[in-house]
């Protein structure tokens, strides 16, 4: 971005990267969001934001305390001026806020910061002097004051920021109040649906309300506030807040997400914050059907000069039950219901929307997809995806995984995984651990971290790409390729035209080559990586065509053994040796050029 008259800039408010804010001239508000920010004050005074995150880090020069300039701490409930802790470093003062979490105040001494220079919040209101220059603006006007949610969120994102580092950040649409006073979030009511999506930043505890009336919520006893932490890295949680759920009448499958406070602790919500329906009067109870008590025969009796006379036994008249026929050519109809996942138990989700996405926080789920195109995002945890559709596109975080069936698009952090795929043309990244891999489908592709790893191909055109480790790494599909990190890896090719591949460093002198049995073991001169190409001297059919060097030079399966040879007359050089010496180089340059290609 480019601002081509920062001089006409006030006040700056950024997101969730790590920015650097330079005030002007006049006095300026410096709001850096959630990143590890640089804020420098100007010729004004100035007025900084900071918001709790752990291991947070910012920096704020050009910091005047004398002037009486304040850093507003966002997110510290309870704390004051005695909690935070002040060191001298050098020329600088270090503010440690807790859990992590430092501000560093250039060119300043301890002596001259006090507690008039802090102010401590638990959701930011901007001073009036920073927002307006007319306090009238601040009055509620016609228009102002009510924003409807009615959903938009999708969840959370992760990117790369500037420097590389990957962070999370609140995707699709994003609520925050205006510019009234107070303000008032009306959950509109979205019949047939689990989750609203609604995704609210900048809710201020005791000044706003959420309606919930449209909803059907008659009081806080039927909903539950719950922690999300919906951005983690590295066990820090850079996207955290609180859902508000409303508890269905039927068990955890009837509930429903109504929406999502961004920053705010579970402490921050109660039934104050909340606007509720009336309750519903109470029905009036059934009443039972009218029986008539039969009366018994009448009799009259006369004078003995009169004849008595008897009422005649009537028969009771029959009347045949009523019924209605819908009228043809008018369809019954069914109440439309919203297709939603559906869960068995709270541990379990079963996804059945086409081309539905499921985002999920730290926690372990067993998730069972069973539509085409989903896309699922998860947090850290030790979930169980079990895929039965195609098209899925699939993210997990640090955690030990399990995932078996149609797999499209999977990337999974850290840990020990357990990976079978049974579609064609899965593309897989997994980050470092011990993992178990088995892919048959056509032109997969595996990429996997450091660690001790076993990996099954069967596929055409398969490829396969380790870090440092101990790999185990099998693969039957013709033109299958292998590309090897740094370590130890035993290798069994069984395929036409396949091919080993070494890292960029690895250059055709460095590749000592050995008859070991019925295998074939390449060494790297100068570190341990070793390849074993197990059964290479059993069946032509178990070698790979070609092996190349990291300069793009090959080496076909029919010279390699011209270079075992060469190399017999010659004791292994050792783990230490970096280098062949003159007499190897001498007898075994002229085999290296005439062989490699």
């Amino acid at each position: 971005m480019t601002i081509k008259n920062p001089s006409g800039i006030q006040n700056i408010v950024t997101g969730d990267g790590n920015d650097m804010l330079v005030a002007g001239n006049a006095d300026a508000l410096l709001d850096g969001g959630r990143g590890n920010n640089t804020l420098a004050g100007g010729a004004g005074k100035d007025f900084f934001v900071v918001y709790r995150r752990e291991a947070g880090s910012d920096v704020i020069s050009n910091f005047e305390a004398a002037r009486g300039e304040i850093i507003d701490l966002v997110g510290f409930r309870g704390k004051t001026f005695a909690d935070l802790r002040l060191t001298q470093q050098g020329a600088d003062v270090k503010v440690d806020l807790g859990k992590g979490q430092s501000i560093v105040l250039k060119n300043q001494t301890i002596a001259g910061i006090g507690a008039a220079n802090f102010k401590f919040q638990d959701t930011f209101i901007a001073p009036v002097a920073y927002t307006s220059s007319d306090a009238s603006t601040l009055q509620p006007q016609e228009g102002l004051g009510t924003v409807i949610l009615k959903g938009g969120g999708k969840g959370v994102m992760l990117t790369s920021d500037a420097q590389g580092q990957m962070k999370f950040s609140l995707n699709g649409t994003i609520y925050s109040h205006d510019s009234a006073a107070s303000d008032v979030f009306v959950v509109a009511a979205q019949p047939g649906v689990k989750d609203y999506k609604n995704a609210l930043r900048g809710f201020r505890h005791g000044v706003d309300k959420i309606d919930l009336r449209q909803t059907g919520v008659t009081d806080f006893s039927q909903l539950t506030i719950a922690k999300s932490n919906r951005g983690t890295i590295n066990g820090l949680s850079q996207i955290h807040g609180v859902e508000v759920i409303f508890n269905g009448a039927s068990g955890t499958d009837s509930n429903v997400k109504l929406l999502y406070l961004d920053t705010l602790d579970i402490s921050q919500v109660d039934a104050a914050d909340f606007l509720f329906a009336e309750p519903m009067p109470d029905l009036v109870p059934t009443v039972k059907p009218v029986v008539t008590q039969s009366l018994d025969k009448p009799t009259v009796t006369f004078p003995d000069a009169l004849t008595p006379i008897t009422i005649p036994k009537r028969e009771p008249i029959s009347i045949p039950p009523f019924e209605l026929h819908p009228t043809p050519g008018i369809p019954k109809m069914k109440p439309a219901v919203e297709p939603t996942p559906v869960t068995t138990d709270p541990n379990s989700i079963t996804v059945q929307r086409t081309f539905g996405k499921v985002t999920l926080g730290d926690e372990s789920k067993t998730v069972n997809v069973k539509a085409v195109g989903v896309k699922m995002v998860a947090g850290n945890g030790d979930n169980t995806v079990n895929v039965a559709e195609s098209m899925s596109n699939i993210t997990l975080g640090n955690g030990n995984n399990v995932i078996v069936g149609d797999i499209n698009k999977l990337t999974v952090g850290h840990g020990n995984n357990s990976i079978t795929d049974t579609g064609g043309g899965a593309t897989m990244k997994v980050g470092d651990g011990n993992n178990h891999i088995v892919t048959s489908g056509t032109m997969s592709r595996v990429e996997v971290g450091n660690g001790d790893n076993h990996i099954v191909t069967s596929g055409t055109m398969s490829k396969v790409k380790v870090g440092e480790g101990n790999n185990h790494i099998v693969t039957k599909g013709t033109m299958s390729t292998v590309e090897v990190g740094h370590g130890d890896n035993d290798l069994e090719f069984s395929g036409d035209m396949g091919d080993l591949v070494f890292g960029k460093d690895i250059s055709p002198e460095r590749l000592w080559f050995q008859h070991e049995g019925q295998d074939l073991q390449i060494s790297v001169i100068g570190s341990k990586q070793e390849v074993t190409l197990h059964n290479w001297y059993a069946s032509p059919s178990e070698r790979p065509g070609s092996i190349m060097a990291g300069d793009g030079h090959r080496l076909t399966d029919r010279n390699v053994e011209n270079l075992v040879q060469a190399m017999a007359a010659f004791a292994p050089p050792t783990p230490a040796t970096t280098m062949l010496g003159d007499v190897e180089q001498q007898r075994l340059q002229p085999v290296l050029a005439a062989n490699w290609h």
